[in-house]
């Protein structure tokens, strides 16, 4: 997560949602942590948590119902945003979330014996169009898979 959105008064509620043996792992009060906390909780009602072959829909579904959920909690305490993107990954596949901040994607080609293909992805401010980054559009999510297949999607189906 880029951003650091405002938490007070909400962090108690967020917390109800997260199942007790995650919530004991809560060591610090960060806003990332709490909403990482939220996401695992997400996995967990889809019963996706443990997979480690978790397919990227699956977390763009949970990223998803995280963004909404906090959204909510912060709109009953008078505030909004400020997450910045997000970005999860369980290092076989990536989803990342483009909210608050610029979100642009470079796809990466080598021809020739190495063959490597890649996305490069960078929030905020930095990647000129002109050097080959497209922007990624507001409330959109970009699903790497583990074999560097991607695609963008909705983020709320």
């Amino acid at each position: 997560m880029t951003g650091t959105p405002k938490l007070e008064g909400a962090a108690a509620r967020l917390h109800e949602h997260i199942p007790e043996y995650l919530r004991r792992n809560l060591r610090g009060r960060t806003p990332g942590e709490l909403v990482f906390h939220v996401f695992l909780a997400m996995l967990h009602d889809e019963g996706s948590v443990d997979d480690p072959n978790l397919p990227v829909a699956a977390t763009r579904r949970a990223l998803a119902a995280t963004i909404k959920l906090v959204a909510s909690e912060q709109a009953k305490t008078g505030n909004e945003g400020g997450f910045g993107n997000l970005v999860a990954s369980n290092g076989r596949s990536m989803v990342a979330a483009r909210l608050d901040h610029p979100l642009k994607l470079r796809r990466l080609w080598i021809d020739g014996e190495a063959g490597f293909r890649g996305v490069v992805l960078v929030s905020g401010g930095d990647g000129d169009q002109k050097d080959g980054f497209e922007e990624i559009a507001a409330n959109r999510a970009v699903m790497i898979q583990r074999d560097l297949q991607f695609q963008l999607a909705d983020l709320n189906p």
